[in-house]
């Protein structure tokens, strides 16, 4: 039964209508002068086309890994609510912003949402503990733990399946082993930054490279870079390798496929320019340190002075002037490995074995 309103019409005066219905009445009905008119029945299908009362926020659109469930924000009368698979979840007072993530295997999904002063970790629907402050929220490449950073007062601690670590001035970046659930974390305490890896606190040095924590293959070593002074070098199970000027940059591996995501920079001339993609005037590759299939071997990219170099098993290669863009440095086998190097004018295809 439609309301005039739900109808689309708008209401009409008692008189107006009775004149407007009666210009509806089948002409045949009344020609029979008084005979009732015949009876309409009206069959119906509704297609749901998206809730009205939700405006979806675009720019939070969320596609998961294998592409099948999709979240978004929304605004929900004067709730802002995180909305998976067509169904909105419970209402805040705000969404952290860019916290809304999948797990790896597409199951789980989380954020950070604001009620009052309160800042929580959502994960399956399910609200954490409230803190002042929140962000990284990430899982493990195994989709079972979930991790982020919380401000309380002045420190910063890591949360890990809701289990919070010790205090710190700020919490850098996550890693996870892709066995035995180990978890890893850059802190800073004063002017020293950390390597805490299952709780345990390594050296302090003037910085760890953004992203160059990582654990090997089968998850019991573990490599980062670390700065002191104007020098870089690899830490490799605590051991700290040679110094160099520079080392390449790292962003986080999926252990569980055979891509090394990193980059080192170098300055070059216009002339080499033409070789790095985009014509800029740096060089990017992409670097360590990246550990051999059966963990027993790390490598890197390190430059002296004007040069780079490939570091594996403790061992410096030839020098390039630097690595192109999106070239990875990749093993092969648990003794080999190859770079895209450049040296002059040319890229160069860097084959490299690991001879005992």
């Amino acid at each position: 039964m439609h309301s005039a309103k739900a109808s689309g019409f708008a209401a009409l005066p008692l008189a107006a209508a009775a004149v407007w219905m009666g210009l509806l009445l089948p002409l045949h009905g009344l020609a029979r002068g008084g005979e009732e008119a015949l009876r309409v029945r009206l069959a119906t299908r509704d297609i749901p086309v998206g809730r009205a009362d939700i405006q979806i926020v675009p720019a939070t659109v969320t596609v998961s890994p294998d592409t099948k469930r999709v979240a978004y924000v929304a605004r929900q009368g004067g709730d802002w609510a995180v909305v998976a698979d067509g169904v909105p979840g419970k209402g805040y007072d705000g969404i952290g912003a860019h916290s809304l993530v999948f797990s790896p295997d597409s199951l789980r999904v989380a954020y950070a949402a604001v009620r009052g002063n309160d800042w929580l970790a959502v994960v399956d629907g399910v609200e954490g503990r409230g803190y002042e402050g929140l962000r990284g929220l990430v899982f493990s490449p195994d989709s079972k733990q979930v991790a982020f950073a919380a401000n309380r007062g002045n420190n910063w601690l890591a949360v890990v399946n809701g289990v919070e670590g010790k205090a710190y001035d700020g919490i850098g970046d996550f890693s996870f082993s892709p066995v035995d659930r180990r978890v890893g974390y850059t802190a800073i305490r004063g002017r020293n930054w950390l390597a805490v890896v299952d709780g345990v606190e390594g050296k302090g040095y003037d910085g760890i490279g953004r992203g160059s924590l990582r654990f090997s293959p089968d998850g019991k070593r573990v490599a980062y870079g670390a700065q002191r002074g104007h020098n870089w070098l690899v830490v490799v199970d605590g051991v700290e390798g040679k110094e160099y000027d520079a080392l390449g940059k790292s962003s986080f591996i999926n252990p569980d496929d055979n891509r090394r995501a990193a980059y080192g920079v170098l300055r070059m001339n216009p002339e080499l320019a033409a070789l790095a993609e985009g014509g800029d005037l740096e060089t990017l590759g992409d670097s360590g340190p990246v550990f051999s299939p059966d963990s027993k071997q790390v490598a890197y990219w390190a430059r002296r002075g004007n040069q780079w170099k490939v570091v594996a098993g403790g061992n410096e290669s030839k020098g390039y002037d630097g690595f192109l863009r999106g070239s990875n440095l990749v093993f092969d086998t648990p003794k080999s490995l190859h770079a895209i190097a450049v040296l002059g004018r040319e890229a160069l295809r860097v084959e490299i074995e690991l001879v005992e």
